[in-house]
């Protein structure tokens, strides 16, 4: 069932509508059209009880003032772009400096505060937008579609595509927080991966190393603990891709995607000190700063392809 909502307006009073999908068991899923964000995720715990794993700003005025990039798509390319510009068929584009007044972050302003054109499609919600060429400096004219879907085994099924008109490069995702009850350190987090990215200071890559003997090697599974992780790891083959069990609330996310690795970012309690863990995020993607090493997976895009991945978040209970 797919119930819709006026959620409110934006400042150019554009209407915001929140759609909630309910499963057979009474779980949810909450997307709305301000960025194509999923806004809350409502699964039940070890004892039954239905809780929200989504963190965030629960009504429109939290996301129009201090959502940034929660929950939302992210686009036309996710994470970061050093220098802010690259060159394609021979041709350098300067892009919006929006990180440390250096690099390009998640596109600039990209598609997050945009307001997505949105319909129902069966049990699906369908949201799409259009970057203009030139948009943030990048080429052509991208229209992006997002499609929501949420199952009776309580999976969330996010699928993303992409056209352009113009050579251009793309690199799509979904930035949502999680807490799935309890303390984020003491979440057993297994990822299969073998290799991740190592970053400068200003977290732009500088090279592919082992995780064998380092902080980032999930393989087996184990306790996230204290640690600062906004890294990019890179799925090795190995199952489970990604696995988060929670040992409070007995929940257990888990990541499937087509995509070559995900952003693990363990996100602070904004403003506390010492640095307090929040939440935690899978961001599903490709290499960042890609358009700066011709050896990785290409995140090019050219007219007559489609970029076209999906991301599958489930719950369950251990």
């Amino acid at each position: 069932m797919i119930q819709k909502e006026l959620w409110g307006k934006t400042p150019d009073n554009a209407d915001v509508w929140l759609y909630t999908i309910t499963n057979a068991s009474g779980a949810s899923m909450s997307v709305c059209n301000f960025g194509a964000r999923i806004v809350s995720l409502k699964v039940p715990d070890q004892n039954g009880v239905l809780g929200d794993v989504i963190v965030g700003p629960k009504d429109l005025e939290g996301f129009l003032s201090r959502g940034g990039s929660r929950g939302a798509t992210i686009g036309r390319y996710s994470n970061r772009i050093a220098g802010a510009s690259f060159e394609l068929d021979g041709v350098t584009y300067e892009l919006t400096k929006n990180e440390h007044g250096l690099n390009t972050l998640h596109g600039g302003q990209g598609v997050t505060a945009l307001t997505w054109d949105s319909a129902e499609d069966g049990r699906q919600v369908v949201m799409t937008c259009l970057l203009p060429d030139g948009a943030d400096g990048f080429p052509g004219n991208m229209t992006i579609v997002a499609r929501f879907a949420f199952t009776e085994d309580n999976t969330v099924v996010l699928g993303l595509q992409a056209v352009t008109d113009k050579p251009t490069v793309c690199n799509l995702t979904n930035h949502a927080y999680y807490n799935l009850g309890g303390p984020v350190c003491d979440y057993v987090l297994t990822l299969g991966c073998d290799h991740y990215l190592t970053v400068d200071e200003a977290l732009i890559p500088t090279g592919v190393a082992c995780v064998e003997g380092t902080a980032f090697d999930f393989r087996t599974g184990r306790p996230i603990g204290p640690g600062f992780y906004d890294h990019q790891l890179i799925f090795s083959g190995a199952q489970p891709q990604a696995k988060a069990y929670d040992p409070a609330s007995g929940r257990v996310l888990t990541l499937h995607t087509d995509l070559p690795g995900t952003q693990l970012f363990i996100a602070p309690v904004f403003g506390t000190e010492p640095r307090q863990q929040e939440s935690f995020c899978l961001e599903p993607q490709f290499n960042p700063d890609s358009p700066h090493h011709p050896e990785w997976p290409s995140t090019v895009l050219r007219p007559g392809q489609i970029w076209d991945h999906e991301i599958r978040i489930g719950l369950s209970i251990a």
